[in-house]
């Protein structure tokens, strides 16, 4: 028996919480909870500055104040939220496409059907909002969370299904402080918080103490700044660790599998497992890991311990860049920098309005005598009043009234502001070409040069989002065998994002498939998203079109479908038709088309059938007519020759016989032509004939073949007596 040796050294070995006493165990995952924060206080703080600050909170307190007091501009010129939805919009524009390659027992049918269930979770539209949102609260203050969890399926009670979920506040999840990897993969430990009212509290948990977990002063700031009173709000915490168990595996003698054994006997594991050229079992003691639930209030355990045999915990983590400083780790989204930018741009902009509110009003000189005589009211009020006429008496008002320019607007202040936007720029790398704005780049390939810089300068977000999905696939690749254990039917996608039906666990084969059995590895590929991609293959088949116009007939059908118009399917499905025999695998299609599209293949082989017929009758006559001109030259022939041997009996004249001696050469020749023309037509027709027969030969089997695979693809009938 192998023994499995400790190779890992102390120092990175983790511990669990054990349920020895459930006060105890409050007590310590509080304290654990504590540490957690502390040890990660100096990015959360600044994180939720972020936010608030992308919402436009972006004035400090006291500036701010002050102006007010003063009747001072106070703007917000808020441009980071067009930067953030400029990148979120291109990522959409991306898909991260999850393979599943077979490996120890596995098959490429439920690769492919693992695949397509894993993808038609990811696609669905709750699961497409929490990934955007971890991804958007990842580039704006550097983290972003989506989990996955284990439901009731609608409508049946009795069966479950995967769903990913999403936490739209990042600080409703506090991590393992240990923890180092961007998606979390190596946390012991996590803690997940969910609010709920008093009511909903009471109903779900009417025999516990109402009291909520744990709250820091962060939080309870938070939610009290927002408009919620945090004494009716009750935190829950889902509580996330990762434990060992000892288990013994083995090697199985059939089908190579590894097997759990731990419970049987030495004399089942003799009769299962495979032996090595020693003779002894292939068996081996290890650890199984497995993840724990446990749901907590600030009291007691309101549920669990649940658990689910997967190898980390089911949040992920989506983290923006990051630096280690010693024992501290440091990480920042795109807002962070750009802070003081957009203040100063805040800043320069208020300064400027405030500028052009002192021009905007009306400045005069007016004599001490009209202050008198009431005439200052009406010039002090003159851009209010609409008036264009203003009047005064040269007697009895003093001296003529003048009129002072306004000041220019300092040029400074207008220099500052525009500088203020390109130092946005230059921080957050969203040059004027990456944000659809003229700049002074000219050419296609200048532009897309400096598009391509900005992407590069985003990478960072795309590779640690692509590693969570990466993750959350393998945990459900890890869960099929157990949620998705029974004969039922569940829904796949393919990379078209088309859905279908899938029956799975039967007992039909490949047809309804055993999904719960072999092994399968996790590739990650990024790309254009399906949508994109159509895009751009109707625009290369329609330049390949222009360029070969020889290809239209037999790709018109692909571009039809390709193109989001109303009635693209049925366009397709018509140009297909056109097509001739055998350009068009029926087993690519639908079923339903499927039946449709033989059945006019069938019709089409029928009519060429009939045209091939026709033209053989046509020929057969041409060639009648031919062998009746060759009779009629022959019988020319022989009657010209009779009447030249007459002749010269008769006249016995040497030059009458030299004369028809040459007639008769002359009438040979001809026969001799027409015998080779008719030769060479009749070599020909065979020729034809021969290609028909096997055309038409090559038709019939290819029919007869078709046929024969759609009688085996047909379900079998269950006859009754069969398991």
């Amino acid at each position: 028996m192998i023994k499995n040796s400790d190779t890992q050294g102390k120092s990175r070995k983790r511990h669990s919480l054990q349920m020895d006493e459930k006060i105890d165990f409050i007590k310590k995952a509080r304290n654990v909870y504590q540490k957690d924060v502390a040890a990660d206080r100096h990015n959360i703080e600044p994180a939720r500055e972020d936010i608030r600050f992308v919402i436009g909170d972006q004035w400090d307190e006291v500036t701010k104040s002050r102006r007010t007091r003063l009747n001072k501009p106070v703007l917000t010129v808020n441009r980071l939220p067009a930067f953030v939805a400029q990148y979120l919009g291109s990522w959409q524009q991306t898909d991260t496409t999850m393979k599943l390659v077979p490996t120890k027992g596995g098959t490429k049918i439920v690769a492919e059907i693992r695949q397509g269930l894993i993808r038609s979770i990811v696609k669905e539209p709750v699961a497409k909002h929490s990934i955007y949102t971890a991804m958007e609260t990842a580039y704006i203050c550097g983290i972003g969370n989506f989990g996955l969890e284990l439901r009731e399926t609608k409508n049946d009670i009795f069966t479950t299904e995967m769903a990913i979920v999403g936490f739209d506040d990042p600080f409703q999840v506090i991590w393992d402080r240990a923890a180092r990897e961007p998606s979390g993969s190596d946390a012991n430990h996590c803690f997940a918080m969910h609010y709920m009212t008093k009511d909903d509290f009471k109903k779900s948990y009417p025999d516990k103490t109402v009291t909520g977990w744990y709250m820091d002063e962060a939080d309870d700031t938070t939610m009290t700044m927002n408009g919620w009173e945090t004494e009716e709000m009750i935190r829950v915490c889902h509580f996330w660790q990762m434990q060992k168990e000892p288990v013994t595996f083995g090697l199985e003698k059939e089908s190579g599998d590894v097997i759990d054994v731990t419970d049987q006997t030495d004399e089942e594991r003799r009769q299962n497992c495979d032996t090595d050229k020693n003779g002894e079992l292939m068996v081996r003691d290890t650890y199984r890991t497995y993840a724990e639930c446990y749901v907590l209030s600030g009291a007691e355990v309101l549920e669990g311990p649940f658990r689910l045999n997967i190898s980390r915990v089911p949040i992920f983590r989506v983290e923006g860049p990051a630096l280690q400083e010693a024992s501290v780790r440091y990480r920042w989204g795109f807002v962070r920098n750009s802070k003081d930018p957009q203040r100063l741009h805040n800043y320069w902009r208020s300064i400027l309005a405030e500028e052009l509110m002192k021009s905007a009003a009306s400045k005069w000189l007016l004599d001490q005598t009209a202050m008198k005589s009431g005439l200052a009211d009406q010039f002090r009020k003159a851009h209010l009043s609409g008036d264009n006429v203003l009047f005064w008496d040269s007697q009895s008002d003093g001296a003529k009234p003048e009129f002072i320019a306004p000041p220019m607007v300092n040029q400074a202040v207008m220099t500052e502001s525009q500088m203020t936007v390109q130092d946005i720029r230059d921080v957050t790398n969203k040059h004027q070409a990456s944000m659809g704005v003229q700049s002074n780049e000219v050419s296609g390939k200048a532009i897309s040069a400096r598009q391509r810089v900005s992407e590069l300068g985003d990478r960072i977000y795309l590779e640690n989002m692509n590693m969570a999905l990466s993750e959350c696939a393998m945990v459900m690749n890890e869960l099929i065998p157990e949620v998705y254990d029974t004969e039922r039917v569940i829904k796949v996608m393919g990379d078209d994002d088309e859905y279908i039906l899938q029956t799975i666990n039967g007992g039909y084969g490949d047809e309804t498939p055993d999904i719960t059995r072999g092994k399968y590895e996790i590739t990650a590929k990024t790309g254009p998203s399906y949508a994109t991609m159509r895009e751009e293959s109707v625009e290369t088949m329609l330049t390949m079109m222009n360029h070969m116009p020889q290809t239209a007939n037999y790709i018109a059908d692909i571009i039809a479908s390709n193109m989001d118009i109303p009635g693209a399917d049925e366009i397709s499905e018509r140009l297909m038709s056109l097509l001739p025999p055998g350009m068009v695998d029926p087993n690519r299609l639908p079923e339903a088309k499927r039946q449709q599209f033989l059945e006019r293949q069938k019709q089409m082989q029928e009519q060429q059938q009939k045209q091939e017929a026709i033209q053989m009758e046509m020929l057969g006559a041409q060639f009648a007519e031919l062998e009746a001109k060759v009779r009629n030259l022959q019988a020319q022939a022989m009657k010209s020759e009779a009447q030249a041997q007459r002749e010269m009996s008769e006249v016995g004249v040497q030059g009458t016989k030299v004369e028809s001696q040459h007639m008769l050469g002359e009438e040979k020749n001809r026969i001799d032509a027409a015998q080779v023309g008719i030769a060479a037509q009749k070599t020909e027709n065979d020729e034809i004939k021969m290609g028909m027969d096997v055309a038409y030969k090559a038709d019939e089997m290819s029919l007869k073949r078709e046929q024969a695979q759609q009688k085996q693809q047909q379900p079998k009938p269950n006859v009754e007596g069969e398991d």
